[in-house]
Order: structure tokens, then sequence, then C-alpha cells
């Protein structure tokens, strides 16, 4: 899988995501809320996948004879070394999100904290991909 699609599938679904959540807010439809925090659940579950199954990982676009590890600044880093953080922060949004669906079906009074809660971090996740892609 190439290196930009790792970060641009993310990049929409977390666009697309947060625009049903605000929308489902803002026109008080539930059904667009639940739908963009199964979308980033379901990122998340991508995210987890990609580092179980070694597709996000530098080692396949870097090797060691292009980049020495021991002999590196943080803004020399290639694009490639950005993923991990990034698609762990994914797994915990996916995470975050996975708890405010449970909290939604279940009717608990902690949803108001978790959504806006999750649409933080995936913007923070968003930026940081786009940071990503810039790189």
């Amino acid at each position: 899988m190439s290196i930009y699609l790792l970060l641009i599938i993310p990049q929409w679904v977390i666009f697309v995501s947060i625009i049903a959540i605000l929308y489902g807010w803002v026109e008080k439809k539930k059904v667009f809320g639940q739908m963009g925090c199964i979308g980033l659940a379901l990122l998340g579950l991508f995210a987890l996948l990609s580092i179980l199954l070694g597709i996000a990982t530098p080692d396949l676009y870097v090797n060691e004879t292009e980049f020495p590890f021991d002999e590196f600044e943080p803004d020399e880093l290639p694009k490639e070394m950005h993923i991990i953080p990034i698609y762990w922060g994914l797994v915990i949004n996916g995470i975050v999100s996975l708890v405010t669906i449970i909290l939604d079906w279940l009717k608990k009074k902690g949803l108001k904290i978790m959504v806006p809660i999750s649409v933080l971090v995936s913007l923070a996740l968003f930026f940081m991909l786009l940071e990503a892609l810039r790189a």
C-alpha cells in the first residue's frame, strides 16, 4: 500500500465522520452522530490492523542504509516514520469513539463529554496527518 494512501484514507474518514457528527448535533439527528462515531471506530480498527499486519511500519519503506537510525535529527525524519505514532493515535481515537457509541446506546450521561473529546482528538489527528503529508 502506498504511503500516501496510508495518510489520505484516514484523513478523509476523519473529515467525513466529523461532518456527520456535527450535522447530527446541529440538526438533532442522532443517527448521523452515531454514523460519525462508527466511522471513527472503524478507522481505529483499520489502524490497529495496519499496525499488527505490518502495513504501517516504516521498515517497509525505509531501510537502514538509506536512513541511519542512530544518527538523525527529528526534523530530518521522512514521512514514513511519522505513520506509527499517528496510527496509534487513531487506535486510541477508535477506542474513545467505541466508548461513545456504547454510552449512546446505553443512554448514559457521559455521552455529552465523550463526543467533544472524540471530535477534538480527531481534529488533532487530522492535522497530524496533514503535517505528515507536508513533510
